[in-house]
């Protein structure tokens, strides 16, 4: 009789063992003890190429005409733009796909297809 007492004095104090061990992990843990890595936090940005910013010029987007005969759009001047910075390496759609899964990431806004897209714009413009 005295070792099914002890038995179940073993299994009775197992649990609260076990929360004990928990609870110890749990202090460890929020008092970096115990460092628990982040991967998905320690990540590197991508790498970037910056282009420098400079004056330029482009041609309106559009349909111009010059008494009834179309014309090229009118030049535009961009004089102070913003440095542009772009990615080194291209991203293939799996790791974006998994960037955006990872919530690091937007979704990117879809494309526009279809002969809508491929039409002239319908607004024409006198120059």
């Amino acid at each position: 009789m005295r070792t099914a007492i002890r038995q179940n004095n073993a299994v009775g104090l197992l649990l609260p063992g076990l929360l004990l061990l928990a609870l110890l992990g749990a202090i460890a843990v929020e008092t970096d003890i115990v460092r628990i890595p982040h991967f998905g936090a320690t990540l590197p940005a991508p790498e970037l190429v910056a282009i420098a910013p400079r004056a330029y010029t482009y041609r309106a987007v559009g349909d111009f005409l010059l008494d009834g005969a179309p014309v090229d759009g009118p030049r535009v001047a961009v004089e102070e733009p913003a440095t542009l910075e772009i990615m080194k390496f291209q991203v293939s759609i799996a790791d974006y796909t998994e960037c955006v899964a990872d919530g690091a990431c937007r979704k990117a806004e879809p494309r526009r297809r279809g002969s809508a897209f491929l039409q002239a714009p319908s607004a024409t413009h006198s120059v």
